[in-house]
């Protein structure tokens, strides 16, 4: 069952299929308009590692002439990460704070 099924038919008859799915979907307590959500309701997922503080970091070690490779092992983050820091623009993809609730292994 597929759109083929819909082949033939008119823009009225297409209209009151749509209705009356739309009713359907409303009585099973659903939005028959959300095609698509941005996040999940229980914040699941994997956390951005990257934050403003450490983005800043970074940049000032890139521009003191140290390598990713010297900021990552500094830092403990990976090379990539520090390339990340370095080339997204404005804080993009950065998460906030996100580094004052983790404990660095350099602070143990």
């Amino acid at each position: 069952m597929g759109i083929e099924m819909y082949e033939g038919w008119t823009r009225g008859q297409l209209v009151e299929e749509l209705e009356r799915l739309r009713a359907i979907v409303g009585k099973l307590g659903g939005d028959a308009d959300v095609v698509h959500k941005s996040k999940n309701e229980r914040g699941a997922g994997r956390k951005p590692t990257l934050t403003s503080e450490l983005a800043a970091d970074v940049r000032a070690m890139k521009t003191a002439g140290e390598t990713y490779r010297e900021i990552s092992r500094s830092l403990g983050i990976s090379v990539g990460l520090a390339h990340k820091a370095c080339h997204l623009p404005d804080d993009q993809g950065l998460r906030p704070g996100a580094m004052s609730e983790q404990i660095s292994i350099f602070e143990l």
